[in-house]
């Protein structure tokens, strides 16, 4: 770890508020003022600009309002606009109207570009002899500043330098203690450091931090809320996020999806252990078959004999485990398929994780809504009685949580005889098709 990233975590564990203070954009513009004293005048750095909009002027001509984050621009300068990695050269410059030859140093201008295609907000304008990074994936510290802990599998959403994108972290790698050692761990709870490997939903253009710390700074930010948990360092992109990519198939879902009649989607069905999930999708893989449908079940206890056979039921398995399904259940969407999921999936955070996955048309919530006391009635693989002797840990509804979903698009009352439940989702179906 480098010097500089060792003395910008001991600066966020002096700067982390007490736990009952909330956290604020306040909070990481105060640490981030602090650090940038100490890292020196941005018109040093690798010229790094944020553009903000786009508009024609009177005279036709494509002016972009943006922001300097770091460097110097003068006119006539050859610029890169990435994640696109187009090439132009600064037209014009402007500060509050008035036409400027040079600009330093972090402010806010108007330029145009000669012979330039369309630049979109988000876009990040570099010198072509010190380009950004480009990459989805990539390691980074980080600073945890929620009481709910960091796993991975969990998704987020990052601001870096105005750039917002979904990311999830991949691999909690370490984390440290207040002498800064380093100690193995699977989450990362308040007020701790930590090092993960992040993937992002697309590209994103960034610096190493010791590089470039005003990129390669970046808020994380809890998308359901919108409350910033995490602060973080980018360390280094990962190779492999440069040296795979995706293959195109002239083969699409589109295709698959009309030689089978059909439109895939995926069915989640979600609820306590014993709510009757498998016996539903059991019953309407049937129904469906019969109607010449093409289906499969992802059934959590299934799962868990091959693929998911290495995991467990604590917190953080449980996110690997959706995690990993979701994929699954993803690629058979692809391949044209009706997929039916049967997975307790407890927490709100992973099946809405699960639901990113799709596109809006194709994920629909399916709330098996059975009371517990319905469940341990039934509990027919007697596992009811044995989490409440304490021989099974981590137990749903006993020892750990289910939290109910909100607005699942379909909720079913097991007290309806299977046949009208069956029906029910038919009819579901049908509608969305």
């Amino acid at each position: 770890m480098t010097k500089t990233n060792t003395q910008y975590i001991e600066l966020l564990l002096n700067n982390v508020p007490p736990t009952n203070q909330s956290y604020s954009n306040d909070f990481i513009q105060k640490v981030t003022t602090e650090l940038y004293q100490w890292i020196g005048d941005p018109k040093n750095l690798p010229l790094r600009i944020l553009v903000k909009s786009s508009e024609m002027s009177a005279s036709k001509e494509h002016k972009i309002i943006a922001e300097i984050i770091s460097g110097t621009i003068t006119t006539g300068d050859v610029i890169r606009v990435q994640p696109s990695g187009q090439q132009a050269v600064v037209n014009h410059l402007w500060i509050n109207e008035q036409s400027i030859n040079q600009i330093e140093g972090k402010n806010f201008i108007t330029l145009s570009l000669e012979n330039s295609a369309p630049v979109s907000c988000g876009e990040i304008i570099s010198s072509t002899h010190h380009a950004a990074i480009v990459a989805d994936q990539f390691e980074a510290h980080i600073a945890w500043l929620d009481n709910t802990p960091l796993y991975a599998g969990r998704n987020y959403l990052m601001d870096l330098g105005g750039q917002k994108s979904n990311i999830s972290v991949t691999r909690i790698k370490n984390i440290f203690n207040q002498s800064l050692e380093k100690l193995a761990a699977n989450k990362i709870t308040h007020r701790r450091i930590g090092v993960c490997n992040f993937s992002s939903e697309h590209p994103i253009v960034f610096d190493e931090f010791i590089n470039n710390p005003y990129m390669g700074t970046f808020s994380i930010i809890d998308s359901n809320n919108q409350k910033t948990v995490g602060v973080g360092i980018i360390d280094f992109p990962l190779r492999r996020a440069s040296n795979i990519q995706n293959q195109y198939f002239e083969i699409n879902k589109e295709m698959r999806a009309q030689i089978k009649h059909q439109k895939p989607v995926c069915l989640w069905f979600t609820g306590l252990s014993g709510s009757g999930k498998s016996t539903i999708a059991n019953e309407l893989e049937k129904v469906l078959f019969q109607l010449g449908k093409h289906c499969y079940i992802l059934d959590g206890d299934n799962i868990r004999h091959g693929l998911n056979k290495d995991l467990g039921f604590t917190e953080a398995d449980r996110i690997e485990n959706i995690r990993r399904v979701s994929e699954v259940a993803k690629l058979m969407v692809d391949a044209g398929l009706i997929v039916i999921v049967t997975l307790i999936s407890p927490y709100k955070k992973d099946r809405s994780f699960a639901r990113s996955r799709f596109k809006p048309d194709e994920f629909f919530e399916v709330y098996v809504n059975t009371p517990i006391t319905e469940c341990e009635k039934r509990d027919v693989k007697g596992l009811y009685k044995k989490a409440r002797m304490g021989e099974i840990k981590n137990f749903t509804g006993i020892d750990a949580p289910y939290e109910t979903p909100e607005k699942p698009e379909i909720q079913l009352n097991t007290t309806n005889n299977l046949e009208k439940i069956t029906n029910q989702i038919i009819t579901f179906i049908n509608k969305v098709s």
